[in-house]
């Protein structure tokens, strides 16, 4: 788990220690116990795939060359004896096929040594008896066969395990994205109790507070702007070198007039999703709540609807 990960993941869990301790005083809104239950899931599902994604693949890697390492010597054993074996009655054509250098086998990589297993293994199998008068035999083909099967079988065990620790990590990252959209949801719930729990709506605040973007981590991009009546004003993210939907943007809005944010097709168009924020007040939302897509809709829009200039702060995390 990165720090990003492990930061956001922190807040949902305080978040739901915050309502599962309260659940009683918060009973009133029903949706806030249903909200904290599929909170609770995606920490699990989080926790258990950024788990996943940081185990040790080592092993596939270590049971891969033991079965090499008896394969190797199992080919040259066998090969030995059965370019021994063609030697002696003359026949030199399959003498060179299966006479392997040590330095031959031990240098050829996966895919190559599996040909030389196969091709061993098909010219020694019907000669297999005769092999005995060269220290050899039926019991060493028959487990050069299996060792050829069983190493064919873990020449991708690597490689799949990195691949599917990228595979658990993304689904890592998508349960902090579900995550994220559940706490905004819960914002507009536990709204209700400002008045009636301020105690616990400050806790909630506070664990709130701690941000579902990687906890106190300063904004990457922060700008102070005026925008005109009726204009649409894009805000240059590039500095998120990678940007994906569970980075944030903030909008403060310091003059009289609403604004609205969101994602657009381009630098002047209107975002199809928006949020819009009252004068006075400041809105966070992730990117994916704001169906951001870094193929067509990658352009963050600020949008004044009114006939009145407006002020504002954006941030970006």
């Amino acid at each position: 788990m990165d720090d990003n990960q492990r930061a956001q993941t922190g807040m949902h869990e305080k978040v739901n220690e915050v309502l599962t301790s309260n659940a009683v005083a918060l009973s009133g809104v029903a949706e806030v116990a249903v909200k904290n239950g599929e909170l609770k899931t995606q920490i699990d599902t989080t926790l258990l795939k950024a788990g996943l994604s940081k185990a040790d693949t080592t092993g596939a890697a270590v049971q891969k060359g033991d079965v090499r390492t008896l394969l190797e010597k199992k080919i040259l054993k066998v090969g030995t004896a059965a370019a021994s074996h063609f030697h002696t009655i003359g026949n030199l054509t399959n003498e060179r096929k299966v006479d392997f250098k040590k330095s031959e086998v031990e240098e050829a990589d996966g895919n190559k040594l599996y040909g030389m297993a196969k091709l061993l293994f098909g010219i020694a199998d019907p000669i297999k008896l005769l092999l005995v008068a060269y220290n050899s035999g039926p019991a060493d083909v028959s487990t050069l066969n299996i060792l050829k099967e069983s190493f064919f079988g873990q020449i991708q065990d690597p490689k799949l395990a990195t691949e599917e620790k990228g595979v658990y990590n993304k689904e890592a990252d998508e349960s902090i994205i579900k995550g994220n959209a559940i706490c905004e949801e819960l914002d507009i719930y536990m709204g209700n109790f400002a008045e009636t729990e301020p105690t616990i709506y400050g806790l909630y605040l506070a664990a709130r507070k701690q941000d579902n973007t990687g906890a106190d981590a300063p904004a990457q991009i922060t700008q102070e702007l005026t925008i005109a009546p009726n204009t649409i004003v894009n805000i240059d993210i590039s500095a998120i070198t990678t940007p994906t939907g569970s980075n944030a943007v903030k909008l403060t809005v310091t003059g009289v007039t609403l604004l609205l944010f969101g994602f657009a097709v381009s630098p002047t168009s209107q975002p199809p999703t928006m949020a819009s924020v009252s004068p006075g007040n400041a809105l966070r939302r992730t990117f994916a709540s704001l169906n951001f897509n870094a193929a067509n809709r990658r352009f963050l829009n600020i949008v004044n609807t009114s006939g009145v200039a407006g002020n504002f702060k954006v941030e970006v995390f």
